[in-house]
């Protein structure tokens, strides 16, 4: 069992520092789209346990329904707008999945405080801050949503995972958040044992 999570994880990770280093380097992600979607299709047949994940992979397969069908990736500040901003969000995950394959391994250290930092500062700028000034609170992208779907279809399909995608990250920073704070209300109480 530990063998095939370790593998699932090191798959997730390939494919997220995949569609990092195409974020990095401005590459027409195309052919990365086709690897992720069979991987959400993948997860949601066989893998898949929680219900944030499935909405998660089915924004997704929505989201690369819409760039696919409706010609995004020929303009380059459409490009820009919504495949460079949604390949942003990997940066954090790359954090994320090293943080799962370290609890594999069991290894404590701090590496993993380095990495749960750098994955909630990743997490806040690229899927909060990022996604919600460029994608969700720019005008741009309704005008761009209108002109260029095929039928009405494809707008509620390209809305559904846009708004999905914020609002999911919103109930995971939530998460993160009450995590912390949880972290943070163990150690002073830890604390206060310590000085008593």
């Amino acid at each position: 069992m530990i063998l095939s999570e370790l593998n699932l994880q090191y798959s997730y990770l390939l494919i997220s520092l995949t569609s990092t280093y195409y974020y990095i380097y401005n590459m027409n992600p195309v052919i990365l789209f086709y690897v992720i979607s069979t991987s959400c299709l993948i997860d949601l047949l066989f893998t898949i346990k929680s219900y944030d994940i499935i909405f998660h992979h089915i924004c997704s397969l929505g989201y690369i329904y819409y760039i696919l069908t409706n010609q995004i990736s020929t303009d380059e500040n459409i490009k820009s707008l919504f495949i460079n901003t949604s390949l942003s969000f990997e940066i954090s995950t790359n954090f994320l999945l090293m943080n799962n394959i370290l609890k594999i391994y069991k290894h404590q250290s701090i590496i993993n405080s380095i990495n749960n930092i750098l994955f909630i500062y990743t997490f806040i700028y690229y899927r909060i801050y990022q996604y919600g000034n460029i994608v969700i609170y720019n005008k741009v992208t309704n005008d761009v949503v209108l002109y260029n779907s095929n039928n009405n279809f494809d707008i509620i399909i390209i809305y559904f995972s846009l708004y999905g995608f914020y609002f999911l990250n919103l109930y995971w920073f939530r998460l993160i958040v009450l995590k912390v704070y949880s972290m943070i209300i163990k150690y002073f109480f830890r604390m206060d044992e310590i000085c008593f």
